[in-house]
């Protein structure tokens, strides 16, 4: 990453019932919150909720990655 560049990150929550609107992501916030504490340079957050198969998490990491959403 160049000197200046915002920091990216994937933040992934895998939930059946959340990702179906049965009850709120707090997972995916808490490691946002989390972030906001301890890193200092710029930074933003992509965030996934998606239910919990593997072929979606797969996919869903595979977008974040070869996406550019975040930095490999």
């Amino acid at each position: 990453m160049e000197s200046g560049e915002m920091c990216r990150f994937g933040v992934l929550t895998a939930s059946d019932r959340a990702s179906s609107g049965d009850y709120e992501d707090l997972s995916g916030p808490a490691i946002e919150r989390f972030l906001s504490e301890v890193v200092t340079s710029p930074w933003e957050v992509v965030r996934c909720l998606v239910p919990d198969e593997q072929a979606l998490i797969e996919a869903s990491l595979e977008e974040l990655v070869d996406g550019r959403a975040v930095r490999s």
